[in-house]
């Protein structure tokens, strides 16, 4: 039982059946392991639209080629290289607002071929164009580049901090998602976007000193240890890098121990203050360690002291699912 299935048993629960959110929905055909179990409840929480454009975001090879079937598109239409001047189907049936954050090979070589064309007319339809706001969290190196490219000729909007997404903003770039974004990291901080706008309001500056503090790169974490007065440390306690965990055993009264406790790199720490795991937060640590962890609360003999309320509530709720396992 992996990470991405403990997340779905616990929004699951979390819903009635048969009652999940669209939001949810597109996270899970956006997910390789769950996308064909929610194409197989044929779930009609929205239109076949949003559907298809779901899995234009999911990086499983199978769920492309899937996609591509559901529009028509034969195999052999999908080629790797291109002839000077030709523009194949393929590249205008993405949606490109789901596929911005994608990273798997295929999507990236026509998110590159479209870019480089100038094909992203911008008074086309949201799923036609180039979603850069969005593109700022692909941590594909080609798409870094061409926002670095944006980046350099100063070919954006604005520099935006925006944790959400509006239609009106796709050509900003969205400095939250390039902070967090490790293969952006050095991009991030020579293009020196954390000052670049001092208009900031001190809220944005927080966002961005938060997003950064999820950044496992090692010259970001370098960057937190230099100003460790403006590390976010609830978001710090997320961070999956083992330089990330030793700055939180150096400030452990700072820990959010939720969000620490989906972190696979502080299993150790996790196990050793079991009375502080947050457990619902836990089934999204991918450590197969966390699996064990979670049996524990089915130990009547278990010597932590959960709250009983506590405990009661989650074996009700998730004691079917365990007995499957």
């Amino acid at each position: 039982m992996n990470s991405e299935i403990c997340k779905f048993i616990a929004h699951a629960h979390a819903h009635q059946p048969n009652q999940f959110s669209s939001n949810a929905m597109d996270n899970m055909l956006m997910n390789p392991n769950l996308y064909e179990y929610a194409l197989m409840r044929n779930l009609n929480y929205a239109s076949e639209s949003r559907r298809l454009g779901s899995l234009w975001g999911n990086p499983s090879d199978s769920a492309i080629e899937l996609a591509a079937e559901m529009v028509s598109i034969n195999e052999s239409d999908i080629v790797s290289k291109y002839g000077k001047n030709e523009m194949p189907t393929y590249v205008n049936k993405i949606d490109y607002y789901y596929a911005a954050r994608n990273h798997n090979e295929k999507i990236v070589e026509r998110i590159i071929f479209k870019y480089e064309h100038g094909n992203y007319d911008r008074k086309a339809s949201n799923a036609e164009k180039l979603w850069f706001n969005e593109m700022c969290a692909n941590p594909h190196p080609s798409i870094v580049e061409i926002i670095k490219d944006k980046l350099d000729n100063h070919d954006y909007d604005m520099l935006s901090a925006s944790v959400t997404t509006s239609t009106r903003f796709e050509n900003d770039l969205n400095m939250y998602r390039l902070s967090a974004n490790p293969t952006a990291t050095q991009v991030f901080l020579e293009q020196g976007l954390l000052e670049r706008n001092t208009s900031c309001s001190m809220h944005v500056k927080r966002t961005l000193w938060g997003s950064l503090s999820m950044n496992p790169h090692p010259k970001a974490i370098s960057y937190l240890r230099e100003n460790i007065d403006k590390v976010d440390f609830s978001w710090l306690s997320s961070n999956p890098s083992n330089e990330a965990v030793s700055i939180l055993k150096e400030y452990y009264n700072r820990i959010d121990w939720k969000w620490m406790s989906t972190n696979p790199a502080a299993i150790q720490m996790l196990k050793e203050n079991m009375n502080k795991v947050d457990m619902e937060m836990l089934m999204q640590n991918p450590h197969p360690d966390a699996i064990s962890m979670m049996y524990k609360l089915f130990d009547p003999s278990a010597a932590y002291k959960f709250n009983a309320a506590f405990r009661k509530n989650f074996i009700d709720k998730y004691k079917h699912e365990f007995t499957k396992m």
